[in-house]
């Protein structure tokens, strides 16, 4: 008898595909298995998550670049898309998948935004504390 899948079950699929294909675009940066020379212009490139649609046709990786230069990511970002066909065939002879997914590269930019956040949280921090200080004079 068929193993029936529950909704539940349909929903989970994307995630477990995006973090198999995460870690297999993750080792194949490690082994140098993409070879575009304008990967190997960052001194590091990261996988730092992978987007599945539900059907399972399409991935949006996300990657972080360093050093955080915009003419390096651009490079980056170019060289990963120049190489999509040739990554997604080794996705494919890694993962068992029915059909391997289109996939697409992105910059992200959580580390940055999250960089910039620190930097206001800690200036509203040091105005605080010299606020308080005056106030404590008075």
């Amino acid at each position: 008898m068929a193993k029936k899948r529950t909704k539940a079950s349909n929903k989970a699929r994307p995630t477990q595909v995006g973090e198999q294909m995460r870690q297999a675009l993750s080792n194949m940066l490690l082994e140098g298995a993409i070879k575009d020379p304008r990967v190997k212009e960052a001194s590091i490139v990261t996988v730092t998550d992978v987007a599945m649609t539900p059907d399972l046709k399409q991935a949006r990786v996300y990657v972080s670049i360093f050093p955080d230069d915009a003419k390096i990511q651009k490079d980056v970002l170019e060289g990963l898309e120049s190489a999509a066909g040739a990554t997604q065939r080794e996705v494919a002879s890694r993962l068992a998948l029915r059909f391997t997914p289109k996939v697409k590269f992105f910059a992200d930019e959580s580390i940055r935004e999250g960089a910039k956040i620190e930097a206001i949280l800690r200036e509203v921090r040091d105005g605080d504390e010299e606020g308080g200080e005056a106030g404590e004079e008075e």
